[in-house]
């Protein structure tokens, strides 16, 4: 294989340095040849879809704070018997859903 058919990308190894991909070149884009890996519109899409299930989980993570937060919150001032109706009717969450 020539390097006109290689993979343009440098790709870097921690014992080696950098050193140009050794995959074949099968796709062209920009006017360089690109293996599957390393062409940038795949790339740029995994990365993508990487953030986006990132950002689903952090507002997730968010979403459930929050709601302890707004838990904790609502729940000051109650007494016993407030708390185990909210317990038993499936807690907060519930509540807040069933009132939507």
């Amino acid at each position: 294989m020539t390097n006109d058919e290689q993979c343009c990308k440098r790709v870097w190894n921690s014992a080696m340095g950098g050193y140009q991909c050794s995959k074949r070149g099968r796709f062209e884009e920009d006017g360089n040849r690109y293996c599957g890996t390393h062409l940038p519109s795949k790339v740029q899409a995994r990365r993508a879809e990487r953030t986006a299930q990132w950002q689903a989980k952090w507002d997730e993570d968010r979403n459930r704070a929050q709601l302890a937060r707004l838990s904790s919150e609502a729940c000051k001032g109650l007494d016993v018997a407030d708390l185990e109706a909210i317990i038993a009717s499936g807690g907060v969450r519930a509540l807040w859903e069933a009132s939507r």
